[in-house]
């Protein structure tokens, strides 16, 4: 770290501090410039437990995207692609076991976020949850076109 150029910290963090978690910015270090960031809501209903929820960009390439699926009720972000079986404080499947299961696919022009999400029926399979579930997904496209 040198002594010179821009800094700039996130709220409450120290210009002084060495952990790069702590900054925004800085000049020192290369950044994979942000095209476009956006959070939206996919609402998973009874009978639509697997598919594909497709974010449209139009930016006209396959660029680098990363997503997160968003906790909203405990604050918890994870990238994907992601899997959990039944989830803390998740009860959407009475005493059976919840699971989700999320990963994405870059396309051109798009991203596909695929997901899986239902109830592990002990000796009797996977069914979908009888309840309205909505996922908040955080998507971030930089500009960085992957081959293709």
């Amino acid at each position: 770290m040198g002594n010179y150029g821009i800094k700039i910290a996130k709220s409450g963090e120290s210009l002084e501090s060495v952990d790069m978690d702590d900054y925004i910015f800085r000049s020192d270090v290369q950044s994979l410039p942000l095209i476009q960031k956006v959070e939206v809501n996919k609402t998973i209903s009874s009978g639509d437990c697997i598919g594909t929820y497709t974010y449209t960009h139009n930016l006209g390439s396959f660029f680098f995207t990363q997503v997160f699926l968003i906790d909203k009720s405990n604050g918890v972000k994870q990238s994907l692609p992601f899997f959990n079986e039944d989830p803390f404080n998740k009860f959407y499947c009475d005493l059976d076991n919840f699971y989700e299961s999320f990963d994405y696919e870059i396309k051109e022009n798009s991203v596909e976020i695929n997901y899986d999400v239902g109830c592990i029926i002990p000796q009797m399979g996977v069914d979908c949850s009888d309840s309205n579930i909505t996922y908040t997904f955080e998507i971030s496209i930089y500009m960085f076109e992957l081959g293709t």
